[in-house]
């Protein structure tokens, strides 16, 4: 099988890498070339356009951060867009909301293609590690054929059943990891503010029973103020926005995920955007205020 691999983001370079480093020869396509040159190995094979990249391989990996970027890209507005999917395997490595999957999954399948969903629970440095977790959704046999090529860049993969599934196991952890990393940034705005040893501020989160991976990832940042992006706030913004909606499509609600979205919203108000959402302690106070 020859494969393909659209959008050399934040994730999607690591992502891509892993795959290469694994031995597959991956072809190549970023709207913004100079991306191409973060990417190591002879199985790198950049494309000249989205169109050569397709007709040239039989499984594409989709890793955007935006529906609109799908959309264009994959040309869903009607001008030929079936042409792409028809006896190819369509992989989403992103996080958009379920109703969305769903939609491009009945598109892709009415053109003759395969869908499969692949949301990735993690950020840049475990993506860099090998160390995310894929949630994979979509008819099993089809699943299987594409699972070793993303087992490169993760620690785990979980078959969560038909799409879309695997997105909706997504958002429920996004639920609790968005929060989380608020959290963090909220209660070293407050440890700051007060005056507090920030050095004792880490020992003690890193000491007991709230130390976990995601804790320890963040605290050496919080603690020299490293606001360069692992999760940028816009993306989390994005993720947890696209979590909102999909709570909504299923009549549910997502009370504490809403009040995410406000926070993250002030981060990028304030031109945070591309910073980590660790970034929002500069901002906290400042909401807090205003939501009085």
């Amino acid at each position: 099988m020859r494969y393909g691999f659209i959008g050399l983001g934040t994730m999607g370079v690591p992502i891509a890498q892993h795959m290469i480093n694994g031995n597959f020869e991956v072809q190549v396509w970023n709207r913004s070339p100079e991306r191409y040159s973060l990417l190591d190995g002879d199985g790198v094979k950049p494309s000249e356009s989205v169109e050569e990249l397709f007709e040239t391989c039989d499984c594409i990996f989709l890793m955007l951060s935006t529906e609109a970027a799908i959309d264009q890209i994959l040309r869903r507005d009607g001008s030929g867009h079936s042409q792409y999917f028809q006896n190819r395997i369509i992989v989403n490595m992103g996080t958009f909301s379920s109703a969305y999957s769903k939609g491009l999954a009945d598109s892709i399948h009415s053109a003759g293609g395969q869908f499969v969903e692949s949301p990735v629970s993690g950020s840049r440095v475990p993506a860099e590690r090998g160390e995310l977790v894929a949630m994979l959704a979509g008819e099993k046999s089809i699943v299987s054929q594409v699972e070793p090529v993303i087992k490169t860049a993760c620690s785990s993969t979980v078959y969560c059943g038909q799409v879309p599934s695997a997105l909706l196991m997504k958002h429920a952890t996004n639920m609790l990891l968005i929060p989380m990393m608020i959290g963090i940034a909220e209660a070293s705005a407050f440890a700051r503010c007060s005056g507090l040893d920030i050095d004792l501020f880490q020992s003690i989160l890193g000491g007991g029973q709230m130390s976990c991976g995601l804790v320890n990832a963040k605290l050496p940042k919080i603690i020299e103020q490293d606001y360069s992006s692992q999760s940028s706030i816009q993306n989390v913004f994005v993720s947890a926005l696209n979590s909102v909606r999909s709570a909504e499509h299923m009549q549910h609600k997502a009370p504490l995920t809403e009040l995410c979205c406000r926070l993250l919203q002030a981060g990028i108000d304030s031109g945070l955007a591309e910073e980590d959402v660790l970034a929002l302690e500069k901002v906290i106070g400042n909401v807090e205020s205003r939501n009085d």
